[in-house]
């Protein structure tokens, strides 16, 4: 596997996260630690920054999914963390 594509094995393991731990682990995981260092390498790499809006597509889908009204939630524990 390439390295820029390492955001994909995240991603499941975020969903043995959620089922194990819950939606705030999760997020902690994926958004908190993952997401931030593959966007600080996508500043650096090409490769990474053409992954990057893909990764935080899956990111939002699984950690939202079909219920739109936990899109505030991310969003709001996003901000706290300072990560937008």
């Amino acid at each position: 596997m390439r390295f820029e594509k390492i955001w994909i094995e995240q991603c499941r393991a975020t969903r043995a996260i959620k089922r194990r731990f819950g939606a705030k682990d999760a997020l902690d995981y994926l958004v908190a630690e993952k997401l931030r260092m593959f966007a600080n390498a996508a500043k650096h790499d090409a490769a990474f920054a053409r992954e990057l809006p893909r990764f935080l597509a899956a990111a939002l889908n699984l950690l939202i999914g079909r219920r739109p009204e936990s899109a505030r939630w991310v969003l709001a524990v996003m901000h706290a963390k300072n990560l937008w």
